[in-house]
């Protein structure tokens, strides 16, 4: 088998008139269901074309825990979680989901305490029957999937006042890097990899005043009214480990008549496309 190694930089969504938050539907008790937005929907169509050529089927691969390796954190904000994106391993579970949408056999390698403690918990005899089945079930490849970096760019505000009274705004964006990387158990050779980037927006707009009012020395009245809005960074998190992994997985050769449903994402408005390089070696196996 000839596999193309390719390193792919996914394009950003950038700009609030041109992405659809996830919807959702509220019940009675607090909780939501989530919607299919248009971007879940266009992986629905890859993975769908990844499914239907059969080139998966009966291949196992075992998705490793997600690292977070921005090394960014958020110690000031209101409700800050201690990290801009999740740092949890089961955060893989995307991963996962995009592997067995396409047609492959996944293997949950992210919590490897949890077989562990079966194995404690069932002694000796447990632990061989497990080391059995572990065997017998081993993956044809490796999967890994990261956050590789987090900027934070393109600080622009305003206050223009006339008379003491004038609008104010703020803008800035974060640009989110995901990686994917697929290589083969035991040599651990690197097989493919690829790459999202997404982009988020935090918007504030309002109108400040500061001025006198009444007869004399008059009354001064301070203040400002304005409506933010933050783009979220860790619900995409979902969507960059999907796109990503599905980047990778169209280097291998049979899956190639899908690469055009990849298009969907490239093919936004110029502006919008953060970054869009293909760079390809192909190697023997």
């Amino acid at each position: 088998m000839r596999l193309a190694t390719t390193a792919l930089a996914v394009l950003a969504f950038a700009g609030c008139n041109n992405r659809t938050e996830t919807s959702s539907v509220s019940s009675q008790y607090g909780y939501t269901i989530a919607g299919r937005d248009h971007i879940t929907k266009a992986l629905d169509d890859v993975f769908t074309c990844m499914k239907q050529t059969g080139a998966l089927e009966g291949q196992g691969f075992a998705v490793g825990p997600f690292s977070n390796e921005t090394g960014t954190r958020n110690e000031v904000a209101a409700g800050g979680t201690g990290s801009f994106l999740p740092i949890g391993p089961g955060i893989s579970i995307y991963a996962m989901e995009a592997i067995s949408s396409a047609g492959g056999i996944v293997f949950d390698y992210s919590n490897v305490d949890l077989a562990r403690n079966i194995a404690f918990m069932g002694g000796e005899a447990a632990a061989r029957h497990l080391h059995g089945l572990q065997n017998k079930n081993m993956p044809n490849f490796g999967v890994k999937v990261f956050a590789t970096a987090l900027d934070f760019s393109g600080a622009n505000s305003a206050d223009l006042r006339v008379d003491g009274v004038g609008p104010i705004f703020d803008q800035s964006r974060a640009r989110a890097y995901y990686a994917a990387h697929i290589i083969q158990p035991g040599s651990q050779r690197s097989l493919a990899r690829g790459y999202a980037v997404y982009e988020a927006e935090y918007r504030q707009v309002g109108v400040g005043i500061s001025r006198f009012f009444g007869g004399g020395s008059g009354t001064l009245v301070t203040g400002a009214i304005a409506s933010a809005r933050q783009e979220p960074l860790q619900r995409p998190v979902a969507e960059g480990i999907m796109v990503a992994v599905a980047y990778a997985l169209l280097e291998i050769p049979s899956l190639a008549s899908c690469k055009d449903r990849m298009l969907q994402f490239e093919a936004i408005e110029a502006q919008n496309i953060l970054l869009n390089r293909t760079e390809e070696t192909e190697q023997q196996l």
